[in-house]
């Protein structure tokens, strides 16, 4: 039995269960179909129950696979584009923050390990404490956007409480850029 729900005196069936149905109109098991589209049967089942939905890639996939248009799966469920932007969106900002994360890793290994493999310039320990500065606004700027700004009470954007944030974290980076900067040096006294 397919669940339906009115809507302006159109019936809207909801994204789950137009899955679901045509799957079986097909007669494929959910192993079948995650196997032509190149995803887990734990996700085809998590999208007929309505747990998640699909992303955009294995959406197109799926008209393929039961021929169907996408305007046909999407149109009528505004909530799945909007799930499947978001998800994407958070995806490529997680790649987009590994590069500055690692970088900033590698950079903080250096000026700490002057100790084992000799001592660093006073430019060149500067050069990379200010790197690691740098690298770590984007790395905040890439959390904030991911996890979402920080909300006041009327639910609008506190700029104030956004910028607090930003920087306090430069302050703390350069202070603890100080500091490891003068580890080394406190440490082969």
């Amino acid at each position: 039995m397919i669940v339906t729900t009115l809507t302006k005196g159109m019936i809207i069936m909801e994204l789950n269960k137009k899955l679901k149905a045509k799957r079986q109109e097909l007669s494929l098991t959910q192993e079948q179909v995650a196997e032509k589209i190149y995803v887990s049967q734990k996700s085809v089942s998590n999208w007929e129950t309505g747990k998640s939905y699909p992303d955009i890639e294995s959406l197109v996939r799926l008209a393929t696979l039961y021929e169907l248009s996408l305007d046909h799966l999407l149109l009528e469920e505004p909530k799945v584009v909007e799930e499947s932007t978001e998800q994407t969106k958070r995806t490529v900002l997680k790649k987009l923050s590994l590069f500055p994360f690692f970088t900033t890793i590698v950079l903080v290994i250096i000026l700490l390990g002057q100790k084992w493999w000799g001592v660093l310039s006073e430019e060149v320990s500067l050069l990379i404490s200010l790197a690691i500065v740098l690298n770590l606004v984007p790395l905040y700027s890439l959390t904030k956007k991911e996890i979402g700004q920080v909300k006041n009470i009327s639910g609008q954007t506190s700029r104030f409480k956004n910028n607090a944030r930003l920087v306090f974290i430069v302050l703390v980076t350069i202070i603890g850029c100080f500091l490891m900067y003068k580890i080394p040096s406190l440490l082969s006294d």
